[in-house]
């Protein structure tokens, strides 16, 4: 009976968490065995074997005989069987399982121990025997139903119990509220911001964020999902509004391209920034930056206050506990430098353009290709050739360079003129900038570059247009017209704590060589600047690269470069909660609708296949998520054995021969019929069943495996 899953997670390297992941994966097994094993017994049906595991070629952990029943831990943990005198999974022995259960009518001995029937013995006709009255297929239709039906059952009823026990415990969620919004993705199109809290999505009231990780990716292409946000102004007053958000699919699976939620408490900050140098602590909470007053839990407002010049040193306090009380520490938070090669890359397409921004307001369109920029101009200025500007420069720098704009005290007089070509004409915009109140940085693999000033998102295309002078790229020979292909990062040793908010890797990164082309495991040119700046100091970098055909290599060290990245090097913890059931009834109420949401979930991905299979997962997934929940807490463990056993239940029930829905169809069949199915008919389904799901497990462990390598 086999197990599949579509989540993902890291190996747990704690043994502790080992044996709770090969214990709570053992008892859902245990438990859905255990219901066919009982409702079997009920019904008078012999039990040869109860075994968690297959026991193949007689290969075995242990095993004992209690009765007429032999328990055991079979070698290959993929499962667990039954076997019920009449009943075999395996096709190939449904004549030697149908010998074992005739009895002779006279009485011959060899009925007593049908393992006796010798291959030489006579033929005898067929009026000469009659089914043990204690084998499976003895049993009635409807008893052979229940008892088919009861490994499912017992897993759905469990799922049930797993999940009231964990809110009677206290399940720990992360708020719904946003840290950060994808450049270019479905929430930035519609102007959702760091600190939003999604009040309601779709159906759903008051969601976590853990439920709209798994919802999400199984919504259908242009479906509408509607929320309801809260967002808190810089007054403090609480604005709340309706719209609805489209996920796409970016990376692996369909998104909202958000992710959450944050807190106003400091989780670590990243050495070697100027956040690690300025003497903060883990669990310090932050409650003003520069005269804004930070509310606990108003990450919006930290978020915002952080922002909102990246040229200029942040003066925070932080309130720090000691020993029962607090203290408040002022700190000075320095600019932190970009750290980049000395490359400048082609300026794509623009991609989206977000709801309600200047740039809607002013008629840019995604597919526009920006020629020309001009950010010194009055908001009275008329746009045309006598104001054009200059060509955009580097695509990563614009979004600060805009900035400066807004920046400035004129702000309300302030815009900047935009040459763009669209089918291949050529048009003059004029657009007002905004105040800067969001940093957005590339994270997915083919995210686009976001000016939050003016409201747009655009491509960035691997091809050199320019070489700063004295840079890194320059000494290394780089010149125009080069193409990147693949990037590489050598780190230097760091300790556990450098190692905090950095990125190590050594396996080489294939980049994006068109503008609109996700490809799999390839990355673009922004989302390689952010890993960029997350490398430690001394992390060499090797490029390949094509020119006239020809490929090269280089090998660089980042410089910090006198352009700024808004991100200075704070972690924020997780804003968490807990629920609690307050009574026995409300903890069975909230474990059925967990069960009954990871049903749900099956069946959407199950209808989503065609679409998911490549991000599917088998057992190796399993233990790998089993590890992650374990180290979590016992009640995130047990939340996670609900949706696995409700996943079981699901995936058994299936109309697959060989699996316990298969068995129901043949048995509905019988009862149609008024008689069982022909072998003739049978053998060739069930081995049709069987080759579907031994290739299935193949193909499971294959991305399995290949998932361990990325």
């Amino acid at each position: 009976m086999g197990m599949h899953s579509l989540i993902l997670a890291s190996w747990s390297t704690n043994p502790v968490n080992w044996l709770l992941m090969a214990g709570s994966i053992g008892l859902i097994i245990f438990v859905h065995e255990l219901g066919h094993f009982l409702v079997a017994k009920w019904c008078g049906v012999r039990c040869d074997k109860f075994y968690l595991g297959f026991d193949i070629g007689g290969w075995k952990i242990c095993s004992f005989t209690y009765g007429e029943t032999e328990y055991g831990i079979g070698i290959l943990p993929l499962g667990g069987y039954v076997k019920m005198l009449g009943q075999d999974d395996n096709p190939g022995r449904a004549a030697e399982e149908a010998e074992r259960t005739r009895l002779r009518d006279e009485g011959d001995e060899s009925a007593e121990d049908p393992e006796q029937v010798q291959e030489d013995v006579e033929p005898v006709a067929e009026e000469d025997f009659q089914l043990d009255p204690r084998s499976y297929t003895a049993k009635s239709v409807p008893q052979r139903m229940a008892i088919i039906s009861a490994g499912v059952i017992m897993n759905l009823i469990f799922a049930v119990v797993f999940a009231a026990i964990a809110y009677s415990i206290g399940v720990p969620y992360t708020e719904a509220v946003l840290s950060h919004v994808t450049p270019g993705g479905p929430a930035w199109e519609i102007d959702l911001r760091a600190g939003d809290d999604m009040e309601q999505h779709g159906d759903t009231v008051d969601p976590t964020f853990d439920k709209l990780r798994r919802k999400t990716p199984l919504s259908d292409e242009g479906e509408g999902i509607p929320l309801k946000i809260a967002r808190t102004n810089a007054q403090q007053e609480v604005e709340r509004f309706s719209t609805t958000i489209y996920p796409v699919i970016n990376g692996r699976f369909r998104s909202m391209g958000i992710a959450g939620a944050p807190s106003t408490v400091i989780a670590a900050t990243v050495t070697d920034t100027p956040a690690g140098k300025a003497e903060l602590e883990e669990n310090d909470r932050v409650i003003r930056v520069g005269r804004t007053e930070i509310a606990e839990g108003d990450y919006g407002a930290l978020h915002r206050a952080m922002v909102r010049r990246s040229d200029l040193p942040v003066d925070i306090v932080v309130e720090r506990p000691s020993e029962g009380s607090s203290e408040q520490i002022s700190v000075t938070i320095q600019p932190r430098s970009l750290r980049r090669l000395g490359l400048i890359m082609a300026m794509g397409k623009i991609t989206k353009v977000q709801q309600g921004s200047p740039a809607e307001q002013a008629g840019l369109q995604a597919g526009d290709f920006v020629e020309a920029i001009n950010l010194d101009v009055q908001i009275n200025d008329q746009p045309g050739a006598e104001t054009e500007g200059v060509a955009p420069g580097d695509p990563i720098t614009l979004p600060e360079r805009v900035a400066a704009v807004a920046n400035r005290e004129d702000l309300d007089r302030r815009a900047v003129i935009i040459k763009l070509k669209r089918n291949g004409e050529d048009h003059w915009l004029k657009v007002p900038v905004r105040a800067v109140t969001a940093f957005n940085p590339p994270t997915l693999p083919n995210d686009p570059i976001a000016v939050p000033a003016l409201g747009i998102a655009y491509r960035v295309i691997n091809s050199v247009v320019d070489v700063i002078p004295g840079s890194p790229a320059e000494k290394a020979g780089f010149q125009k017209k080069d193409v990147i292909e693949q990037a590489k990062f050598e780190s230097p040793e760091m300790t556990k704590e450098q190692k905090v908010g950095r990125i190590v890797s050594s396996r080489p990164i294939d980049l994006i060589q068109s503008d609109d082309d996700s490809g799999k495991k390839k990355i673009g040119w922004p989302t390689f600047m952010d890993v960029l700046q997350h490398t430690f100091p001394g992390t060499k970098v090797t490029l390949t690269y094509r020119r006239d055909k020809k490929e090269l290599s280089a090998t660089m060290e980042p410089y910090d470069s006198p352009e700024f990245n808004p991100d200075r090097g704070l972690k924020m913890k997780q804003l968490r909660g807990t629920r609690i059931a307050e009574s026995f009834g409300e903890a069975i109420s909230l474990g059925f609708g967990e069960t009954l949401s990871g049903v749900t979930a099956v069946f959407r991905t199950l209808r989503k296949i065609p679409e998911l299979w490549q991000h599917m997962g088998g057992m190796i997934t399993i233990f790998r998520v089993a590890g992650m929940q374990a180290e979590k807490g016992i009640a995130d463990l047990l939340i996670f054995m609900c949706l696995i056993s409700a996943n079981l239940a699901v995936i058994n029930f299936l109309p697959i021969p060989v699996l316990d829905g298969g068995h129901m169809v043949f048995l509905a069949a019988e009862a149609i019929r008024r008689k069982p199915v022909s072998e003739r008919i049978l053998l060739p389904i069930t081995y049709a069943g069987l080759f579907l799901i031994l290739g299935l497990f193949i193909l499971m462990t294959v991305l399995d495996i290949d998932r361990l390598f990325d």
